[in-house]
């Protein structure tokens, strides 16, 4: 939380990372006059529904978003996991299935498409905040400005034009990641199994080294 108000004093944060976002009457009357409204809010909500144990409720809540943001996302989220794309940083999925933390559990696809409002880009990964983003939407509360771009491939075309060079800068992530597992992938199997016996008694060398 002090992070966070420290942030609101630098005005070249907001005018870089603050640009488009809602100033209605709700942010001018409500959020930013009274930022303790919401904390104090819901304590009051879980103490009247729970009793003394809502307090406790309300700790965990509050110490929810800072704990994952911080420890979990940015700090599981590089460190441990798999990648669907080849991004510049070392940012990973912890897991397919974005139950709780906003869908930020599949950081590696945020990290490749960074303004995208769906995180879950393979057809077995599950987002949950995109299943809130979209009932909102049909609820008239949000909008959906833009999700990561789906590659559509054009057969026949033997020559590069400006839709070609303009898919592979879209999706260039996609891109290395299918030429890495259809093109180097096979080849390295391929040499490996035409060293025969020399591959692998390298391996061992270098198994044994970096031990």
């Amino acid at each position: 939380m002090t992070l966070y108000q420290q942030a609101r004093k630098d005005r070249a944060m907001i005018e870089q990372y603050g640009s488009n976002t809602p100033d209605d009457w709700l942010e001018r009357h409500v959020y930013a006059p009274l930022p303790a409204l919401g904390p104090t809010l819901m304590a009051l909500i879980n103490i009247s529904l729970f009793g003394s144990i809502g307090l406790a409720i309300w700790a965990i809540q509050m110490l929810w978003i800072p704990v994952m943001a911080a420890g979990v996302v940015n700090g599981l989220g590089h460190w441990w996991g798999y990648r669907n794309f080849e991004t510049t940083d070392s940012s990973t999925n912890l897991t397919p299935w974005a139950f709780f933390i906003g869908g930020e559990e599949l950081h590696n696809n945020h990290h490749a498409y960074p303004s995208s409002s769906k995180f879950a880009l393979r057809r077995y990964e599950f987002d949950i905040g995109w299943v809130v983003i979209r009932m909102l939407s049909a609820l008239g509360l949000a909008k959906v400005t833009r999700v990561a771009p789906s590659l559509a491939v054009r057969p026949n075309v033997n020559l590069p034009d400006m839709d070609t060079v303009r898919a592979l800068l879209t999706h260039r992530f996609g891109v290395m990641r299918e030429y890495f597992r259809g093109v180097i992938v096979p080849v390295l199997r391929e040499e490996a199994d035409r060293a025969g016996d020399k591959m692998s008694q390298l391996r061992g060398r270098l198994r044994r080294a970096l031990a």
